[in-house]
């Protein structure tokens, strides 16, 4: 029984097989489908490896030449995908001369009737680090606000919930004489507050907060200005202000 072996008319290479036990019908909706295909009665080798020569037999895709064949590129700075020696037919996919993003692009050599290529081209330019430090600095404010704040030797709950609750809290001491509740902190502890004591509270657990946005601010300056160039520096500062 023949198999039909389907495959690419630009690079040759070999990109599925049908069989049937109707040839003839399967050769025709082949034909009709605009399919390019050759028949044979096996496969010579694995189907990655093999490709469809001018005279319409398979044979063994060969290595590309090494100029056609670069490393992995590192850069600092935006670059395009390199122009490369190619064979007749051969291509980059990135086309040569495309302008690439921050991050991997891998790119893929290839040519009729030779073995794929591919190599990969890492950007990480100044401003990525910065954006990147950023982003890190603004993401480690937001954990250190959310982590709980220092009250009277115990760590206060500063998620938007338990500010909801404070303030609450606080509105409901200006209006009730007297008032007084058992709050809960994240270390298990619970002290008794007086009106006087949640507004305290409340004001020790803004500080804090306000003190975070503040430091911040300066070290986001400081990362702009070139002056702080790691997570390590970024913690540092961070350690200084709580």
């Amino acid at each position: 029984m023949s198999t039909f072996v389907r495959f690419d008319p630009v690079f040759r290479n070999l990109i599925g097989t049908e069989s049937g036990i109707d040839p003839a019908a399967l050769r025709a909706v082949l034909r009709e489908a605009g399919v390019s295909f050759v028949e044979v009665a096996t496969l010579p080798g694995p189907m990655d490896a093999l490709y469809v020569d001018d005279t319409g037999a398979l044979a063994a895709r060969i290595a590309l030449p090494e100029e056609s064949r670069p490393a992995d590129i590192d850069s600092a700075v935006a670059i395009s995908v390199p122009a490369i020696p190619l064979p007749p037919g051969g291509v980059t996919e990135p086309a040569a001369g495309t302008v690439l993003p921050s991050g991997e692009t891998h790119v893929r050599v290839r040519a009729p009737g030779t073995l794929d290529h591919w190599f990969t081209i890492r950007i990480w330019t100044a401003e990525d680090a910065r954006r990147e430090l950023l982003a890190y600095a603004a993401h480690r404010r937001w954990e250190l606000e959310t982590a709980g704040a220092p009250f009277r030797g115990h760590r206060v709950a500063t998620d938007d919930r338990s500010k909801i609750l404070m303030m609450s809290a606080v509105m409901a001491a200006g209006l009730t004489p007297g008032w007084s509740t058992r709050w809960q902190f994240l270390d298990g502890g619970a002290l008794k507050l007086s009106g006087a004591d949640v507004t305290a509270m409340s004001l020790s657990v803004q500080a804090y907060v306000n003190g975070l946005f503040g430091r911040f601010a300066a070290i986001k300056d400081a990362i702009e200005a070139g002056e702080i160039t790691t997570t390590g520096e970024i913690e540092h500062r961070f350690d200084r202000a709580i």
